[in-house]
């Protein structure tokens, strides 16, 4: 296998790997949902895991949540700079051009 973990007694490494070893055998259900704290190797896991689907004939997608976020947040405040502007328009009696 390409995959490999620190033997850490506080890991749950080993869990991981056998449920992502199912889930690559048999992927009964659309998502897979892997969570932890920053720098733990969650996106390298996904991607293992991603790569893994693909070769087996698997359509796959991938969402790095913060950069979901950020995108999320910048296109909210896009929008609500642009309602501030026609605001303003709607407002104005007369235009000068």
């Amino acid at each position: 296998s390409d995959l490999t973990f620190k033997q850490d007694p506080e890991s749950n490494g080993t869990v991981i790997i056998k449920m992502m070893s199912d889930y690559i055998k048999n992927p009964t259900h659309r998502g897979f949902y892997l969570y932890g704290s920053g720098g733990t190797g969650k996106s390298t896991i996904m991607g293992f895991l991603i790569r893994c689907l693909v070769i087996k004939g698997f359509k796959c997608g991938f969402i790095h949540f913060p950069t979901f976020l950020m995108d999320l947040k910048k296109e909210i405040m896009d929008f609500l700079q642009t309602k501030k502007d026609w605001d303003l328009i709607a407002k104005t009696y007369y235009i000068y051009i």
